[in-house]
């Protein structure tokens, strides 16, 4: 009759032990901004379990107590009827197995699906610990402050990579290489992704704008070209557009096509201080100069923006100018949303 008694005590106090470890493992495994957007969008099983945890340190103190004083229970009972040591490791395969791994293992499975079935149960149990923890809560938020975690820009990079490959994110490795890329862009200069002066294709102002002309501009693969006046390099003094030719006889001197807006940028400014240029000034070529005051090198807005979206422009872009290249890129994209949809249900 006795071993009755003590084995329906164990599978209790397990069966307890398992609802605690099991609840605040699903808690630490669901994302509390996740829940919180699940539930603005009318997603009951979110309401449900952000509800319940906006207690904050006082579930996580009732739950952590619960853990322990289950633990020393099973504890005690073994001891009950068998020597200290045997009682310790029958504890530890007990309820080290059986009432941790175990329902830590499921609540990765089954996410938020736990949660929201263990919450009934919590509830109550937290409820009644609550003249207990919520002292021992405001104790330790008096002790720890509320102040926010906060992380290097190398830690939130390496925290981006994490989130864009686990099952459980919503970052794409696309959107991730943009933030790694926006974070780390502002950190370069002007001088390190410029066009060095000396592979850039220049004009001068007295030169005869004709067919010949116009072809070698052509194959440069650019669209916009630095002035130069007359003999002197050294000297910008406009830019060249190719769209402004459409339309042009295509004939006469250079200075009389070319816009005669220029500005420079120091070769030391950082990439941030380039693209406010660019926004500011509503121009797209900016020549670049050293202390000295000469002509290094010119940096386009497209060279910036590579460097945000951490790719060529031109690559991506080369594809739309044909109908069934679009056609196909737009359904590759559909396959994989949906694929990427599918896993993620499968995952939940």
């Amino acid at each position: 009759m006795k071993f009755i008694l003590v084995l329906v005590l164990l599978l209790f106090l397990v069966s307890l032990l398992i609802v605690w470890v099991g609840f605040a493992s699903a808690m630490l495994l669901t994302s509390r901004y996740e829940l919180k957007k699940r539930a603005q969008k009318g997603d009951i099983k979110a309401q449900v379990v952000y509800g319940f945890t906006a207690n904050g340190r006082e579930v996580y103190v009732a739950i952590l107590l619960g853990v322990v004083a289950n633990i020393a229970l099973i504890t005690l009972v073994f001891e009950s009827f068998t020597p200290t040591l045997i009682a310790a490791i029958l504890t530890v395969a007990v309820a080290g197995v059986g009432g941790i791994i175990l329902p830590f293992l499921y609540a990765d499975t089954l996410g938020i699906n736990v949660t929201v079935k263990l919450v009934p149960i919590a509830s109550k149990i937290v409820s009644a610990m609550s003249p207990l923890t919520r002292p021992l809560a405001k104790m330790i938020d008096t002790a720890v402050g509320s102040k926010s975690i906060l992380y290097s820009k190398e830690q939130l990079i390496h925290s981006i990579d994490d989130h864009a490959r686990s099952a459980y994110g919503d970052i794409t490795i696309e959107e991730a290489r943009l933030m790694k890329h926006s974070l780390s862009f502002g950190q370069k200069t002007i001088y390190e992704i410029m066009i060095p002066r000396k592979v850039v294709t220049m004009v001068a102002s007295t030169d005869l704008m004709g067919p010949i002309l116009m072809d070698e501009l052509h194959k440069s693969g650019h669209s916009r070209f630095p002035v130069y006046d007359g003999d002197d390099s050294n000297t910008i003094v406009g830019t060249l557009y190719l769209k402004s030719l459409v339309g042009e006889k295509q004939s006469g001197p250079v200075k009389k096509l070319m816009s005669n807006k220029v500005f420079f940028v120091h070769e030391e400014l950082d990439l941030m201080h380039a693209l406010d240029a660019f926004i500011k000034t509503k121009h797209h070529l900016f020549v670049v100069v050293n202390n000295f005051e000469e002509f290094v090198g010119i940096i386009t807005i497209e060279d910036v923006l590579e460097q945000v979206l951490g790719r060529q422009i031109v690559d991506e872009f080369d594809k739309y100018d044909n109908l069934r290249e679009v056609a196909a890129l737009r359904a590759k994209k559909e396959r994989s949303k949906k694929q990427s949809q599918t896993d993620k249900t499968v995952i939940q």
